[in-house]
């Protein structure tokens, strides 16, 4: 994970809480897990180049999916806040 990436969400107010290793296939059931042991976490965004097994975990509506090629731009930012809101 780049400075670019939490330099860019920190401009938005947007902090980085935790990440998952970037060579887990299981990207969803390991991030339900994490989930699982912090109970407190309520309004979180998931930034990925791929969807994974999302789904099966209910992830989906918390996805902001990111092109493997692109880095994150406004718009991203802007889906970002939107999802987080959604929480309230």
């Amino acid at each position: 994970m780049g400075e670019y990436l939490i330099e860019k969400l920190n401009r938005f107010n947007l902090k980085l809480y935790a990440r998952t290793d970037s060579d887990i296939v299981n990207q969803g059931k390991t991030i339900y897990n994490w989930l699982q042991k912090h109970l407190d976490v309520k309004h979180y965004i998931i930034l990925d180049d791929n969807v994974y097994d999302y789904e099966k975990y209910n992830l989906m509506d918390h996805l902001v999916y990111l092109s493997f090629h692109m880095r994150l731009q406004y718009t991203h930012i802007e889906e970002c806040i939107k999802k987080v809101q959604m929480d309230f």
